[in-house]
């Protein structure tokens, strides 16, 4: 995938294309949309006619020669442009001005000849039947033998011959359904590629590997399901959470970074059930593992495990109990638990306290891997008592939700903290969401070893 990571996203052909197909529902009511109006206009349409003729009028001397004097000439020019003849056809048409579908001055053109003997009527008008339009004709051919044989009759004595030029008139059928009927398919089409447009353009979401490393410069450890948190076992046995694992694994296998804290840059992003997964999967694997609750935002550590937070870190800082009572055994092979306790305890009181940084170094002597469940960054300062004293961090994302601009900022913020984040981990993938940027499966991994 070759994409801007910013931001404000350059337009990348490939991307618009793969959302035009994501939203193929869309794009059919827009098209269904076009078709249908085309085809109520195609069937409810008006026929129009179209009259096209021209006649000419020629005059003859005694011998037969043809001749135009000056007078007849500026004679007829000026009949025509008062609308003599027309006004003279519209009587004829409709003695009682009834008609709404008069000949217009616009349809109507006199031409002459090289020789100037002859000029030439030319008229094209539209009316909806072809009985009207010939009713119509008619009455302009009467108009021009009267009015010319009038305007003869009065400037000079030669005879006045008014004959059609190229046949019968034409009549034509210009309702323009079929024309009505691709405008409405076009109209269809083009409504579709605007409302796509309009979606790509005004997409901020994190959706691909490349967006989430580029924002966070860390690289992407893992893609968890949106059907986390059903059942942890099962979720700790999905592709993806065997996959975090192994990444944590790593990271602290030289034994030198042990706590790792995971947050997320808004709330709604699953980072709890994350850590209580990853848990469950280190402890399986052989891993000492102790969970601490941190997230005094949400606090949703210990349902995940299946535990009461009846006692924890903040009866542990009010000295109402030992570091020994706070331990909470979930029933999970190899893995502790420490909850938050008190939720009217204020975090920082907490967090900055002696006692719980004696805490965490006993917990990094105790356990091989202490995770921790760090509240969202943007929702609180949480983080800037966490983060300096965790030895890694890992930023939790929910997939094609959390905007861009949202991770970046979350992601600066650890930084200034002082946190060292080594890793990113898309949570709530969506299939649906992932197709729009090219994952063709119901897994992100399923999708991405296919495009290998």
């Amino acid at each position: 995938m070759e994409e801007n990571i910013n931001t404000e996203e350059n337009v990348s052909l490939k991307a618009f294309f793969r959302l035009f197909r994501a939203n193929a529902l869309v794009v059919a009511v827009c098209i269904i949309a076009g078709i249908v109006g085309g085809l109520a206009y195609f069937f409810t349409a008006k026929q129009h006619y179209t009259i096209t003729a021209t006649m000419g009028i020629t005059c003859k001397d005694d011998s037969g020669v043809n001749r135009m004097s000056t007078a007849y000439l500026n004679t007829i020019v000026d009949s025509c442009r008062q609308n003599c003849v027309l006004e003279e056809a519209n009587r004829l048409y409709s003695p009682n001005g009834s008609s709404v579908k008069q000949i217009l001055p616009s349809n109507l053109n006199v031409t002459y000849d090289e020789d100037r003997v002859s000029y030439y009527i030319h008229v094209s008008y539209e009316d909806e039947s072809e009985e009207l339009a010939t009713e119509k004709l008619n009455a302009l051919v009467e108009a021009v033998q009267t009015v010319g044989a009038e305007l003869a009759s009065e400037v000079i004595t030669y005879s006045v011959t008014i004959t059609p030029i190229g046949g019968a008139p034409q009549v034509a059928n210009n309702s323009n359904r079929t024309v009505g009927l691709i405008a409405g398919i076009a109209a269809g089409i083009v409504l579709a590629v605007i409302i796509v447009f309009v979606l790509y353009m005004t997409d901020d979401k994190v959706k691909t590997k490349e967006q989430l490393e580029a924002l966070t410069s860390a690289k992407l450890f893992a893609v968890l399901g949106s059907e986390a948190g059903a059942d942890l076992a099962k979720t700790a046995e999905s592709d993806g959470m065997r996959r975090l694992a192994d990444h944590v694994m790593i990271l602290t296998e030289s034994g030198e970074k042990k706590t790792v804290l995971f947050t997320s840059a808004v709330a709604g992003e699953r980072v709890s059930e994350t850590v209580a997964a990853l848990a469950v999967k280190l402890g399986e694997i052989g891993k000492r593992v102790l969970t601490i609750d941190l997230n005094f935002y949400e606090d949703d550590m210990h349902s995940f495990l299946g535990a009461e937070n009846t006692m924890g870190l903040s009866e542990y800082v009010e000295g109402k109990a030992t570091a020994e009572d706070i331990v909470s055994d979930p029933g999970y092979e190899n893995v502790r638990a420490i909850f938050r306790g008190d939720r009217s305890t204020n975090p920082s009181s907490v967090l900055v306290s002696e006692k719980f940084r004696t805490l965490m170094r006993q917990a990094k002597d105790e356990y091989d891997i202490v995770l921790l469940d760090g509240s969202p960054v943007l929702a609180s300062s949480d983080y800037l008592y966490v983060a300096p004293i965790a030895d890694a961090s890992v930023l939790c994302t929910a997939y094609g939700k959390t905007k861009r601009a949202y991770v970046a900022e979350a992601a600066g913020e650890l930084t200034r903290s002082g946190a060292v984040t080594e890793g990113a981990v898309f949570t709530l993938y969506s299939a649906k969401i992932g197709r729009t940027v090219g994952y063709k499966g119901e897994t992100f991994y399923a999708a991405y070893e296919s495009r290998k």
